[in-house]
């Protein structure tokens, strides 16, 4: 089902384990069963909705579930946060149907109900709690499009929308709710919610997984004489690529090649090379992948003297190419069918307090706006293009002080991983990680399991495939590979077996 909440005329897919199915009634008992429900919610101080237990186990029986999946809640419970006057959707609970917004109230329960696709105004939360509704989980079951769900009438009621654990402890998670005192917002909590609260996890009966067609991980690393490629599918049991089969494409017409950059849309990858100074650049296109030949970058774009780093995008077809030369930024983009267009140089053009000087970058597209990660004098910032082509300004990342207060970052990279922008990268040889939940919460970059990580780290990559984000990190014995599910705990490091030749190892990793 797509985001514009229509409802099926029955459940699909199987019940969950344990659960009785229910005889479904037709789906014209459902304006009956809004215009009811209408009648049974109103409103607290603290975002909840009362309600009558009885009459709403009664009205759930003439509901049918519609599905939905975890990308769905995401950007759904995402878009009350922008979209009341450029912002949060503020609480208020009421039957008057001119009070709701999109046709739901606004309060907590309403606000879930709009996310899970739910007739409007909405279920209260002690309907969401119905056996009808959702299931209970263990603690360690939550995922992303779970719900916290306090059942309790009255003012004791409430209800999150579960989005992921802040670390492996599972003491905090981020969570989007819809409150008396806030408004529509994402936030950190620790579980089960503030105050010792009591809450409890519960999943929605109509979430259904996120598909892809037939996603593959491409990684290509260049050792001192050979540029080596392989990929893995999703039935791989360790989902980081894990190089038993390695091809080696044709290296650059220059040489040797110090930086690599590759970005997947479909079946077709890009891959970017820095060689002898000069950028050049070919494409893969099929299952199995089918290799052109490499162009050389500047002769279209024009030279760009003293590049030492770069990252590449692709959105709506166009290829967006960064490149850091003597520490300033530059942009440019190749054309569906076009060629590349000149340089930008974005310390000069529409890009705000572009950092004056810079050592890496990294460039993700997520919900079609372009994201920059930038190393500014040893330290993270970020910008962002929107889908209207404004740039915004730079911002600060969070990172913990260094040991000796000198130790400066020195690679990055950066991927979109249900519906988040996550990025890695490197300090003083340690791979570090932060990610963005939405326009304003980051959190604090932190090493990678740093007891049993690589030392001496000079490149890494990563990316998303088929619910698992991949790291790839090029460290003193070699690359070195973690992978985590969308929610659980990082895998061990471990090495990638198959050819690869001693000496310094520059990495691209993509996937679509």
């Amino acid at each position: 089902m797509g985001d514009d909440m229509t409802f099926p005329r029955h459940r699909t897919g199987h019940p969950l384990p344990g659960h009785r199915p229910r005889l479904q009634r037709p789906l014209g008992l459902l304006a009956l069963t809004t215009l009811a429900l209408a009648a049974t919610g109103t409103g607290n101080a603290d975002g909840t909705a009362q309600s009558d237990p009885t009459r709403a186990a009664s009205l759930l029986t003439a509901l049918p579930v519609p599905t939905v999946t975890p990308d769905q809640i995401r950007r759904r419970a995402a878009s009350w946060q922008t979209t009341w006057h450029n912002g949060p959707v503020p609480y208020l609970s009421s039957v008057n149907p001119t009070d709701w917004f999109q046709g739901y109230r606004r309060d907590c329960s309403g606000y879930v109900s709009m996310v899970l696709g739910l007739p409007g105004p909405g279920l209260t939360t002690g309907q969401l709690a119905g056996d009808d509704i959702t299931v209970p989980l263990a603690k360690d079951d939550l995922r992303l499009g779970d719900l916290m769900i306090n059942p309790g009438i009255g003012a004791d009621g409430h209800v999150v929308i579960f989005d992921h654990w802040t670390d492996e402890t599972r003491r905090h998670y981020v969570g989007h709710d819809l409150s008396g005192s806030h408004g529509t917002r994402t936030r950190v909590l620790p579980y089960p919610y503030t105050d010792g609260y009591p809450m409890t996890p519960h999943r929605y009966r109509g979430t259904q997984p996120t598909t892809r067609p037939n996603p593959t991980t491409h990684l290509t690393l260049t050792t001192p004489t050979t540029l080596q490629h392989t990929t893995t599918r999703p039935t791989t049991p360790n989902r980081a690529p894990t190089g038993k089969t390695w091809h080696d494409l044709p290296t650059p017409p220059a040489t040797p090649t110090t930086a690599l950059a590759s970005a997947t849309s479909g079946t077709t990858t890009h891959l970017l090379a820095l060689a002898a100074g000069r950028l050049w650049h070919v494409r893969s296109t099929g299952t199995p992948s089918t290799w052109g030949r490499w162009a050389p970058v500047d002769d279209q774009a024009g030279e760009l003297p003293g590049t030492s780093a770069l990252a590449v995008a692709v959105l709506d077809g166009d290829v967006h190419l960064m490149a850091v030369h003597e520490g300033r930024l530059s942009r440019t983009v190749h054309r569906a069918g076009g060629s590349w267009e000149p340089w930008q140089d974005l310390q000069t053009t529409n890009i705000p307090d572009v950092p004056a000087t810079v050592t890496a970058v990294a460039l993700t597209v997520l919900d079609r706006e372009l994201h920059v990660t930038a190393v500014r004098d040893g330290a993270l910032t970020h910008t962002r293009r929107t889908t209207e082509g404004i740039w915004q300004p730079w911002e600060d990342l969070p990172a913990p002080a260094s040991p000796t207060g000198t130790a400066a970052f020195t690679a990055v990279a950066s991927t979109s991983h249900h519906g988040q922008l996550h990025l890695v990268a490197v300090r003083s040889g340690t791979v570090y990680a932060l990610q963005r939940d939405n326009a304003t919460l980051w959190t604090t970059a932190t090493p990678l399991h740093p007891a049993g990580a690589p030392t001496g780290v000079t490149d890494l990559a990563t990316a998303s495939t088929d619910g698992h984000l991949d790291v790839i990190a090029a460290g003193q014995d070699g690359p070195v590979a973690l992978t985590r599910d969308t929610d659980g705990p990082w895998s061990p490091w471990s090495a990638l077996p198959g050819r690869q030749e001693e000496g310094r190892v520059a990495l691209a990793l993509s996937a679509g």
